[in-house]
């Protein structure tokens, strides 16, 4: 994974680039459908133009800014921005995160370090999901991942 962060005047932009085995339609089933949040982010699902984030008595109705299949899948994340960028390769598919979110990014549940924090998880998650690996040990990842994100804002 080749990641790329930003901090600038108001937003912090973090960037993750990576390259997979799966195919560029099975990327974007995983990364971009309902059927493919179930599996790594069960409480998102598309619904019309919505994303929606569901769980217990908690939902939030997110834009979805951009859905253009097998290309680029953007939606409003509370405020920030998250999109996925996809592209074939012949071994497979590029996939490129980006998230721009406020540096004042928070509310009680999460802030712009957690958040960071948790996309660079889940996208180490996608990669082995997609390279048909085993998941890291979330734990491990997310403390690896916090560490990074801590030196980058400080």
């Amino acid at each position: 994974m080749k990641i790329c962060f930003k901090s600038l005047e108001k937003d912090y932009h973090l960037s993750i680039a990576y390259t997979v085995k799966a195919d560029l339609a099975e990327s974007w089933d995983l990364i971009a459908s309902n059927a493919g949040f179930a599996k790594w982010f069960p409480q998102l699902r598309i619904e019309e133009d919505k994303l929606i984030f569901e769980m217990e008595d908690f939902r939030e109705e997110m834009e979805l800014l951009v859905y253009q299949e097998n290309q680029v899948i953007a939606y409003d994340w509370d405020g920030a921005k998250v999109s996925f960028h996809f592209e074939n390769r012949d071994q497979g598919s590029y996939i490129r995160f980006e998230e721009l979110i406020p540096k004042d990014f928070g509310n009680e549940f999460s802030n712009a370090a957690k958040d960071m924090t948790g996309w660079l998880v889940q996208n180490e998650c996608l990669t082995a999901i997609l390279n048909q690996q085993k998941l890291p040990d979330i734990d491990q990842a997310r403390e690896k991942w916090q560490a990074f994100v801590a030196e980058q804002i400080k």
